[in-house]
This record gives C-alpha cells, structure tokens and sequence, in this order.
C-alpha cells in the first residue's frame, strides 16, 4: 500500500518518506479550515420579517385553486400554519396579576360542580340529551340488526378485491405524484363512495394538493327502466 517507510523525528514530524505517493500529493503541508463563527451556528434561520412575507406570498398561492406550489418537499409549508398553543392554553385564558397576588379576583376554583350529587345530574342531563337527539346520528355506534338482508355488504367478496398492499401502494404513488386529484363519486351515493382516509391524508399531510371531487350519475338503460319510464309518461 505504501511505496516508502515513514521516518520521523524527535518531535514526531515526517522527515522522509510520505503515506500517499508523489502523484498523490498536493501539497506538503497539512489543510487546516479557517476559523469561522459560521461553522457554529445555525444554518438555516429566518427571521421575523422574512417569515412574514413568505407566509403573505405563499398563502396567497396556496390559497388559489388555479396554481400549483412545485417542489413542495423543499418548502416549509409548516410555517404557513401558527401553532396551535405555542404560548400554553393555561397563560392564555388567566392572567397571572388575576389569579396570584393581592390582586387576585378567583377565589376559588371553577368548577361546574362541587359534589357527587351534582356530577351526577350532569352526567344524566348528558345522557338524556345524546338519547333524544345524537344517538340516532351517531355513525361510530354499532347497530345490530336481526335482518340478514339489512346489511348488504356483509361477507361480500366483491368488496375483498384490490385491498392488497400493492394496490394501495400504486394508489399513493398516483397521488404523491400528482398536483390534482380528481375523485369521482358515485351520485347515487357520494358518502358511501367517499374514503375518509384520503379526506384525512389531504387535510394533514397533503393541504398544498386539489383535491377535486366529480360526482358522476351512471344511468342504466334496461327494458325494465325503460318500460317504467314509459309508464310515468303517461
């Protein structure tokens, strides 16, 4: 590997013969990086009013349904949102000076109830008022139904067909690259034929994305259909 012995001297510094060869060498001393504050900081920082024209100008592109924002894994597309509580909910609503000190005006803490007995009339005024109302529009609660005709899609094995993890791996790569999206529903029934999964992946992770949303009313023409119509025209 090395075409010569090294030989050094007292101090320990190479006095003949060298570890890379003479075409090799560029120079004889050794590269030092100059010193620099720079190397030690940060290397990407924004200020205050930088941050808030880039938020002024790509709000105003993002917000536009006829533009498209290129390169938007580069982008911190993060800043254009404040976060939600970046001070602390808590130092928002109570003010110190109010709640500590001579000054304070809460005596006491605020609570909707101070008992067992009034926890439980709230509980129940709760309960009647998702009975009356909310309990019919619940969709996450699970309802059983003695008819086996109620629920059509019920061990359907058409609805078992391209569930796969490469078609779902295609799909993802349809929409990661692409700037539009065009999801057509059926109009018969568009909340059935809506996934809430792409809703959630277009409101999180997906915002600078067009989603576009195309109801499409398919008409079968049969003699039964055809006859019925006929019938209703007269």
């Amino acid at each position: 590997m090395y075409k010569s012995k090294i030989k050094r001297d007292e101090k320990g510094n190479i006095i003949k013969g060298s570890v890379l060869k003479a075409s090799d060498r560029i120079e004889t001393q050794m590269a030092r990086v100059a010193p620099d504050r720079r190397w030690f900081g940060n290397t990407r920082t924004i200020g205050q009013e930088a941050l808030k024209k880039f938020r002024e100008e790509m709000g105003a592109k993002y917000k536009d349904p006829y533009s498209v924002i290129i390169k938007q894994s580069k982008l911190p597309l993060s800043l254009l949102e404040e976060p939600k509580n970046s001070d602390g909910s808590v130092r928002q609503e109570m003010n110190w000076d109010n709640t500590f000190g001579d000054k304070a005006h809460r005596k006491r803490v605020r609570m909707d109830v101070v008992n067992m007995e009034g926890l439980a009339n709230v509980a129940t005024d709760k309960e009647t008022e998702y009975t009356s109302g909310k309990k019919d529009k619940d969709r996450d609660l699970v309802k059983t139904s003695t008819d086996p005709k109620a629920d059509k899609t019920k061990n359907s094995v058409l609805f078992s067909k391209g569930q796969s993890n490469r078609i779902w791996s295609e799909l993802y790569k349809v929409i990661d690259s692409s700037d539009v999206v065009l999801y057509v529903l059926d109009a018969r029934d568009p909340m059935g034929t809506r996934s809430p999964l792409f809703g959630g992946l277009h409101a999180q992770r997906k915002k600078y994305k067009h989603f576009v949303l195309v109801l499409e009313q398919v008409r079968f023409d049969s003699a039964l259909g055809n006859s019925a119509l006929a019938t209703d025209t007269e």
